[in-house]
């Protein structure tokens, strides 16, 4: 009987209405002869907009006019909102197929937050709740120019030149950064404040050298730099002497830029040792029964995992256009002399 009654409920919890997925949400804005604007949601059924990038079409400060769509069996069906939205928080009731389609009033200064728009309470063919609210946007910057000029940056980003002051930007404030020191060292967070005084912000430097520059990595209590030389760079794979596997015994050196001494982005070196490559080799046949002399082999980049293989007729092992293909059977170039 026990069984029976779960069997029982979970047929019912499949006819009733689902929640929405929003995974085919979109939302679209327009503001009188101004085209509309459409943002997709995604699976977190909820998206967080720039005002800045609304501000830039529509205006700032403006009541942009809105619906939802929302792909369905069948096709892409639209559901407009009842009311207007007027407040931060607000939220409006949004019907399936209705005519016109109502406001929502935006922060006078829209260009300083960011907006989030979350569905839910989707029932298929009736209504969905749209629900806005907006905070002070927060975002990082950097002058390389000793605060001439600032350029927005990720939290997380690429940087190759140095020195450099950072500042924090919320809303229309700014604050900036401001350490005991100035020298940052790859891979180790250099703690720091946040200071309303410009004249007080650290121009950070650094000693380390990367061939493929930095991470740039910034939070409210610290700065650090990674470099990327560790990520970009080139390995040999091969089935016989590394299992398929990017191993660090076979990853390929940058060389030396000549009469420079700077690490070349272009030219990469690796020197395996016969008697080492003899043994990896017997270990492989010992492992899989065979007794073949013959190693294939391919060049793959760390970062994202591109492959670059030799051409099979080219005699001077010529390496051909990158993919992403995993094929570890190419057998084109071969070694065969130990002695």
């Amino acid at each position: 009987m026990k069984r029976l009654y779960s069997l029982i409920s979970a047929l019912i919890l499949l006819i009733l209405p689902i929640g929405v997925n929003a995974a085919n949400v979109s939302i679209h804005f327009w503001n009188g002869s101004i085209t509309h604007d459409s943002r997709t949601f995604g699976e977190t059924q909820s998206i967080t907009i720039k005002g800045s990038d609304l501000a830039a079409k529509f205006g700032d400060g403006t009541s942009l006019t809105y619906c939802v769509n929302i792909d369905e069996a069948g096709g892409t069906y639209t559901y407009k909102p009842n009311n207007p939205i007027t407040e931060n928080g607000g939220s409006a009731t949004c019907s399936f197929n209705t005519m016109g389609g109502d406001t929502i009033t935006l922060p006078d200064n829209m260009s300083n937050y960011n907006l989030t728009f979350t569905a839910s309470g989707y029932v298929e063919r009736k209504t969905i709740t749209m629900r806005v609210s907006w905070t002070l946007a927060t975002e990082y910057q950097i002058s390389p120019d000793n605060g001439a000029s600032w350029t927005t940056v990720a939290a997380s980003s690429t940087i190759t030149s140095f020195p450099f002051k950072l500042r924090k930007k919320t809303g229309s404030s700014f604050t900036y950064f401001n350490s005991a020191s100035d020298e940052l060292k790859s891979g180790k967070p250099l703690p720091a404040s946040l200071s309303e005084t410009e004249t007080a912000a650290t121009l950070y430097r650094t000693s380390d050298t990367s061939a493929h520059g930095f991470t740039l990595k910034i939070t409210d209590y610290a700065v650090s730099i990674s470099s990327l030389d560790l990520a970009n760079t080139y390995y040999l794979v091969s089935p016989e002497l590394t299992g398929g596997e990017m191993l660090p015994e076979f990853k390929l050196i940058p060389s030396r830029v000549r009469n420079g001494g700077a690490l070349s982005t272009t030219l990469y070196t690796i020197n395996l040792k016969d008697d080492r490559v003899k043994k990896l080799l017997a270990a492989y046949n010992a492992a899989n029964s065979t007794s073949g002399n013959t190693i294939h082999y391919w060049i793959q980049w760390a970062s994202d995992n591109k492959t670059y293989r030799p051409y099979g007729d080219d005699n001077n092992y010529m390496l051909g256009n990158g993919t992403t293909t995993t094929n570890t059977q190419n057998s084109n170039v071969q070694y065969e002399t130990y002695n």
